[in-house]
């Protein structure tokens, strides 16, 4: 499930870094496998409808947070949604934060070598991507 999962991201990344935007056709359908995906954990015993609601709750920061700052694109938290129902709470969180360091090294770097501003929009989905595909080579 998350080699599938990944292969929404790494299209959904390709997307975000030549047009700076999310498809919704596209997050819709990572949306319904994880979706499937949560729902066929439950059935077989391996997941709680409480652990998916507590899976959600870093998209939920996120997407509160890209409301009130303008600063975080809303489909960096919708996607997060889908990451958190196919990988649990912890899996997710750690995504989360693998791809926010590895913005912060980029960002870091960009600025430095002063190749951009402090303004510039630097995609994110492409650093939750390499954060799932760490969670599911078991870093973290």
């Amino acid at each position: 499930m998350i080699i599938i999962l990944g292969c929404f991201f790494v299209l959904l990344s390709i997307f975000d870094i030549k047009k700076r935007e999310l498809p919704i056709p596209l997050i819709g359908m990572c949306t319904l496998f994880s979706v499937a995906c949560a729902v066929v954990g439950c059935q077989r015993g391996d997941t709680t409808v409480f652990e998916i609601l507590r899976s959600l709750f870093p998209a939920m920061v996120l997407i509160v947070l890209s409301v009130i700052t303008k600063q975080v694109g809303t489909g960096d938290g919708i996607c997060l949604i889908s990451t958190g129902l196919v990988l649990g709470e912890s899996k997710n969180l750690m995504a989360l934060l693998i791809g926010a360091a590895l913005l912060f090294v980029t960002g870091t770097v960009i600025l430095i070598l002063k190749k951009k501003t402090a303004k510039t929009e630097i995609p994110f989905c492409p650093f939750v991507t390499l954060g799932i595909i760490a969670v599911g080579l078991g870093v973290g």
